[in-house]
């Protein structure tokens, strides 16, 4: 941004030094081609205008080659040196023709800056005092405002394009601030990106850990075909209890088991919200067709169970899980028993 309020101020200058020299240069054109059409005029009116056609086009091509302030500095003394050449001293001093060297006062403020216009209107001042003493022309009061309105031209200019510079020199210094926000800003972005993505990795790490906590609190282990053992430990809070229905359920489901054991030798404290949470899952097993089995239960579990007047109708119970799984086993064995007494029984009586 910086960059370009300065190509912007350059653009101008170059832009008004190339008008310039061309309105000049084709004004002394014109006049050249009058002088010559006038036999009167002295030769040196031909040098003069020459030298300030040529001045002109060395400045239009200075400001095409970028060289701004150069080229101002050129055409300014080339019109100081045209201005002082037009005439004679005392009309230069006593006439108006003197106040034509506000011309080069302003091409150089423009193009040259404050600094400038102020040493060319000390220069014309100069020019005219110098003038009229070598010359002995007497400063009359048209000679005395010519010179107050040089001098006072020169200062406004001075304060005009210097207040322009400082204005320009303000614009830079916030257009650097700004620049400067503007990169502090997208650093920042930049790390609150880099953040944000730290920490979608780091929840995406810790909802895997959870997802790996989760399976290994509740699992559900088949021992048995057909039976499926739940050992629970710790306390059951709301969200356990919500991963123990859902598991166990499609565990059950999945697997076709026809037993479920809950074993609740790991859980020390049964509130109504953990007596509850194992009936309901009870009745949802048995809707599935599976036998639900507790074991594990502890006295300070079955007082409590007693005070908070909990059923567990249609729950068989066992006081280890070991008992269960030989009752299970005990109950297979004399199934397959039973079942080879019938056969044998329906093959006697066929050979009868």
């Amino acid at each position: 941004m910086t960059y370009r309020l300065n190509q912007r101020s350059d653009a101008v200058r170059r832009t008004f030094l190339l008008y310039t020299s061309a309105i000049i240069g084709v004004f002394t054109v014109l006049a050249l081609g009058a002088a010559l059409s006038d036999p009167t005029l002295s030769p040196v009116i031909f040098v003069l205008q020459g030298f300030l056609l040529l001045t002109c086009i060395a400045a239009f091509v200075l400001a095409r080659l970028r060289r701004v302030r150069l080229g101002g500095v050129l055409l300014c003394l080339g019109l100081i040196v045209a201005i002082s050449a037009s005439g004679s001293p005392k009309e230069l001093i006593q006439s108006t023709l003197g106040s034509a060297y506000i011309l080069p006062i302003v091409v150089g403020g423009m193009v040259a800056g404050a600094e400038a216009a102020l040493a060319l209107s000390v220069i014309n001042i100069s020019v005219i005092l110098l003038l009229a003493v070598f010359n002995n022309v007497q400063i009359t009061t048209s000679s005395y405002t010519t010179l107050f309105i040089l001098g006072i031209l020169g200062g406004l200019n001075w304060f005009i394009f210097r207040s322009q510079r400082s204005l320009l020199n303000e614009a830079t210094t916030q257009a650097q601030a700004v620049q400067a926000a503007k990169l502090e800003l997208e650093d920042r972005e930049q790390q609150l990106v880099q953040q944000n993505n730290s920490l979608q990795a780091s929840n995406q790490q810790q909802a895997a850990l959870l997802e790996t906590v989760q399976s290994l609190e509740i699992p559900a282990i088949p021992v048995l075909s057909g039976v499926l053992v739940v050992p629970l430990v710790g306390y059951l809070d709301s969200r356990r209890i919500e991963a123990l229905n859902k598991k166990t359920l499609n565990a059950l489901h999945e697997q076709k088991s026809h037993t479920l054991i809950i074993d609740v030798t790991g859980i020390h404290v049964a509130d109504t919200q953990v007596a509850q949470s194992l009936t309901q899952l009870a009745r949802a097993a048995r809707l599935l067709g599976t036998r639900v089995m507790m074991t594990g239960i502890t006295s300070e579990i079955a007082k409590s169970l007693t005070y908070l007047n909990v059923s567990f109708e249609g729950i068989e119970t066992e006081a280890r899980l070991q008992d269960a799984i030989n009752k299970i086993n005990e109950e297979s064995l004399l199934g397959a028993v039973r079942s080879s007494n019938d056969r044998f029984g329906n093959f006697s009586q066929r050979l009868h």
